[in-house]
């Protein structure tokens, strides 16, 4: 803490990743201005993806935790900054995955199937000429099986980065092609 309040007051700006080092080592104060720097930035993220206030007062507070809990794995050679959006993201992806597994359960309890899941909607991705072969087996196997990226790239043989940008890539393309617009 000594640290933090010397460099205030010595008017000293300290970085976002000296202020993570700090709270790794016990700096409470650290931890108070990184989340008075970030806190909008992160809500406001959560709001623009849900739109939900309810679901993203509960994952800012379940990112913060977690951020809490991991503060000894962060690596201050990166980005502080990015490191908690990937935290928020992953925590966010997790409660709509839990989600979703709820509804789905509720759903097979009642005996119905939500419209959109059923194969009506789907759409024949081999009948889009657009797409590359492997673009169409990554968006089936995304889309239509729930398949995590890291088994994508075990079956397309290639990286889980360039299994990222197949489907990507391919996305973009189904877009414009089912919408008529241009693919970049």
């Amino acid at each position: 803490m000594k640290n933090l309040n010397r460099n205030l007051k010595e008017g000293k700006q300290i970085d976002d990743e000296g202020l993570m080092v700090m709270y790794q080592e016990g700096d409470l104060e650290a931890f108070e201005t990184l989340y008075a720097r970030h806190k909008d930035k992160v809500y406001g993220f959560l709001i623009k993806s849900l739109k939900d206030a309810a679901a993203a007062d509960e994952i800012f507070q379940n990112a913060f935790v977690k951020l809490h809990r991991k503060r000894g794995q962060y690596d201050p050679g990166h980005s502080f900054l990015k490191w908690l959006f990937i935290i928020t993201r992953s925590e966010m992806l997790d409660f709509l995955k839990a989600r979703k597994s709820n509804v789905e359960y509720v759903e097979e309890v009642h005996g119905q199937k939500p419209e959109a899941q059923m194969p009506a909607e789907m759409i024949d991705l081999k009948s889009v000429d657009a797409l590359s072969e492997k673009e169409t087996l990554a968006l089936s196997l995304r889309y239509y099986e729930d398949h995590e990226f890291l088994e994508i790239a075990q079956k397309l043989q290639t990286t889980q980065s360039n299994a990222r940008k197949i489907i990507s890539r391919g996305v973009k393309k189904l877009k414009g092609a089912l919408v008529g617009g241009k693919n970049e």
